[in-house]
Protein backbone atom coordinates (compact mmCIF):
# COMPACT_ATOMS: atom_id res chain seq x y z
CA UNK A 1 0.00 0.00 0.00
CA UNK A 2 1.36 3.73 -1.01
CA UNK A 3 0.65 6.40 1.14
CA UNK A 4 1.06 9.95 0.18
CA UNK A 5 -0.27 13.29 0.86
CA UNK A 6 0.37 16.56 -1.32
CA UNK A 7 0.41 19.61 -1.03
CA UNK A 8 1.01 22.95 -3.23
CA UNK A 9 4.45 23.29 -1.86
CA UNK A 10 5.50 19.27 -1.40
CA UNK A 11 4.77 15.80 -1.97
CA UNK A 12 5.93 12.90 -0.19
CA UNK A 13 4.67 9.45 -0.11
CA UNK A 14 6.30 6.19 1.64
CA UNK A 15 4.91 2.35 1.16
CA UNK A 16 3.10 0.63 4.31
CA UNK A 17 2.88 -2.64 5.04
CA UNK A 18 -0.83 -3.87 4.38
CA UNK A 19 -2.96 -7.20 4.23
CA UNK A 20 -5.26 -6.54 1.07
CA UNK A 21 -7.91 -8.99 0.55
CA UNK A 22 -9.82 -6.70 -2.32
CA UNK A 23 -7.79 -3.93 -3.98
CA UNK A 24 -10.09 -1.09 -5.12
CA UNK A 25 -10.09 -0.17 -8.74
CA UNK A 26 -9.44 3.75 -7.82
CA UNK A 27 -7.34 5.63 -5.27
CA UNK A 28 -9.12 6.87 -2.49
CA UNK A 29 -8.24 10.94 -1.35
CA UNK A 30 -8.91 11.79 2.51
CA UNK A 31 -8.81 14.92 4.65
CA UNK A 32 -4.88 14.95 5.82
CA UNK A 33 -6.38 17.40 8.99
CA UNK A 34 -8.49 15.03 9.88
CA UNK A 35 -6.66 11.88 9.18
CA UNK A 36 -3.54 13.14 11.37
CA UNK A 37 -6.25 14.75 14.43
CA UNK A 38 -7.37 10.99 15.05
CA UNK A 39 -3.76 9.28 14.47
CA UNK A 40 -2.67 12.03 17.07
CA UNK A 41 -4.98 10.51 19.27
CA UNK A 42 -4.67 7.01 19.38
CA UNK A 43 -1.27 5.15 20.61
CA UNK A 44 0.13 1.62 20.10
CA UNK A 45 -0.83 -0.45 17.01
CA UNK A 46 -3.03 1.18 15.02
CA UNK A 47 -5.12 -0.56 12.00
CA UNK A 48 -6.04 1.34 9.18
CA UNK A 49 -9.55 -0.59 7.34
CA UNK A 50 -10.92 0.48 3.97
CA UNK A 51 -14.12 -0.68 2.58
CA UNK A 52 -14.88 -0.70 -1.16
CA UNK A 53 -16.31 2.28 -0.99
CA UNK A 54 -13.49 4.02 0.65
CA UNK A 55 -14.85 4.40 3.89
CA UNK A 56 -11.41 4.24 6.31
CA UNK A 57 -11.63 2.68 9.98
CA UNK A 58 -9.04 3.62 12.50
CA UNK A 59 -9.09 0.97 14.50
CA UNK A 60 -6.72 0.68 18.04
CA UNK A 61 -8.04 -1.54 20.99
CA UNK A 62 -11.93 -0.96 21.93
CA UNK A 63 -11.87 2.94 20.08
CA UNK A 64 -12.41 3.00 16.66
CA UNK A 65 -12.90 6.57 14.40
CA UNK A 66 -14.09 7.11 10.92
CA UNK A 67 -13.50 8.93 8.09
CA UNK A 68 -14.92 9.20 4.62
CA UNK A 69 -13.37 9.88 1.62
CA UNK A 70 -13.36 13.01 -0.33
CA UNK A 71 -13.72 13.43 -4.21
CA UNK A 72 -10.16 13.38 -6.19
CA UNK A 73 -8.17 16.57 -6.48
CA UNK A 74 -9.19 18.75 -10.07
CA UNK A 75 -6.28 18.91 -12.06
CA UNK A 76 -4.94 22.07 -12.90
CA UNK A 77 -5.43 23.65 -16.17
CA UNK A 78 -0.94 23.15 -16.05
CA UNK A 79 -1.36 19.55 -15.38
CA UNK A 80 -4.23 18.89 -17.99
CA UNK A 81 -1.72 20.95 -20.41
CA UNK A 82 1.04 18.04 -19.74
CA UNK A 83 -1.16 15.08 -20.05
CA UNK A 84 -2.34 16.49 -23.35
Amino acid sequence: LQVSAESAQQKAGMPVKALILNAPERPFYYNYKVLLKYLRLVSGNVTLDFDANGLLAIRTGATQYIQSPLRPPKESAEQSQKAA
